[in-house]
């Protein structure tokens, strides 16, 4: 089930630092073990509609500071339940610094949080593949290494 799983993650603006790039690239090489997963960097100057043309190939999800809040579990099963119900790939999208129009928001089929404190936008690369790779282990029933 999970290797069946097409989940592309995708945000606006390069990688600034080598160390959040190395993190990125560790969280995904860990969470390719479990599904298909691909990383997509949108140049600033297409911004937004590049975002959105991009994940318009399937269903949506917005990392938004006012989405809904999920416990790991949460975000795991969220995850299973979108592969089990429905073919299309999934995207997940993080904005540029002023997060997401209006417009966005209504094409996005949910928006979730990683935490009500605000991160930078290069951290939270690294927290959101570090929690789809915690979403893979539990889903596949292997403990999360230490």
């Amino acid at each position: 089930m999970l290797a069946e799983m097409r989940l592309h993650v995708v945000w606006i603006g390069r990688v600034k630092f080598d160390w959040v790039r190395a993190a990125c690239e560790e969280y995904a090489l860990r969470s390719r073990r479990f599904m298909r997963l691909e990383l997509s960097e949108i140049d600033r100057r297409q911004g937004e509609p590049g975002l959105l043309k991009k994940a318009a190939k399937g269903r949506l999800w917005l990392l938004d500071p006012a989405g809904a809040e999920l416990t790991s579990e949460e975000f795991a099963r969220r995850l299973e339940a979108a592969f089990q119900h429905e073919g299309r790939e999934l995207f997940l999208a993080l904005g540029g610094e002023a997060g997401f129009s209006e417009s966005a928001r209504r094409q996005a089929e949910r928006q979730i949080s990683l935490s009500r404190l605000t991160f930078s936008h290069e951290l939270a690369r690294v927290m959101l593949l570090e929690q789809i790779y915690r979403a893979g282990t539990l889903l596949a029933g292997h403990p999360y290494p230490r």
